[in-house]
């Protein structure tokens, strides 16, 4: 299906993440406009479908020329490549050259989940989900915290944002097919470093498959500044007098 811009109820419902420089996209959920509604397997709330945007267009006229095409074509193609796969969040389609959408998934990304907290059954699903995209076809490349998501309804892991995905070459082009070979190496290895930094220890507590585990802080919902307190006054110390002679 395409989803055009008008199709999307303003102002967003949430903002997953607000660029954080001048080359990052907007990230937003939104309710799709009712006409939409049956035409679409995206989650619903109690009013309506839910999906995210991710757009580009508040970013200046150079970057949305150049840039913003440039990975919103790259990350389109990966998911069209990925289309179907359990894990992977559904692709709704372009809307204009410089955003995209896909289906809304409830849960929380690994930033906000703490450390050393999931359970090995999370990282062995995680692991043939990552195999299962490279199967595909598709090497993510920037795998990390951000873009990992604990499913909220059964704890199962889901990949977002590809927009620095790679898709495998063709044949023809063994030097390419070389940089893919890499690129699905760095995967493994990124899978390797969250694994180490989230799953929870033998005998330790673990959160359980199915349930979301508690956040090692409130997730921000819109992006804040720290208000750092007044600096800790240095405790006072007695020294002793020696005794005059």
């Amino acid at each position: 299906m395409t989803v055009r811009r008008v199709d999307l109820e303003q102002p967003p419902l949430e903002v997953l993440s607000k660029g954080r420089n001048a080359t990052k996209a907007d990230v937003t959920v939104h309710r799709l406009m009712s006409t939409l509604d049956a035409r679409t397997d995206s989650p619903r709330d109690s009013e309506g479908t839910l999906v995210v945007l991710k757009d580009f267009s508040a970013r200046g006229p150079l970057v949305r020329a150049t840039l913003a095409r440039f990975s919103t074509a790259r990350e389109a193609r990966a998911y069209a490549q990925l289309s179907g796969l359990r894990g992977i969040p559904g692709f709704m389609g372009r809307v204009g050259g410089t955003a995209l959408t896909t289906a809304f998934v409830p849960g929380r990304s690994l930033r906000d989940v703490p450390r050393r907290s999931l359970p090995p059954s999370f990282f062995t699903d995680l692991e043939r989900l990552i195999a299962s995209v490279h199967a595909r076809g598709v090497a993510l490349t920037d795998l990390h915290h951000r873009n990992v998501i604990v499913r909220e309804d059964d704890g199962s892991p889901v990949l977002v944002d590809f927009s620095l995905a790679m898709v495998r070459p063709a044949a023809w082009n063994p030097i390419g097919r070389w940089f893919f070979d890499q690129a699905q190496r760095l995967d493994r290895l990124a899978f390797e470093r969250i694994r180490e930094r989230y799953m929870a220890p033998a005998g330790g507590k673990s959160v359980s498959p199915g349930t979301s585990p508690a956040p090692a802080r409130r997730p921000l919902r819109y992006p804040q500044l720290a208000c750092p307190g007044p600096p800790a006054q240095p405790a006072s110390v007695t020294r002793a007098r020696s005794p005059s002679p």
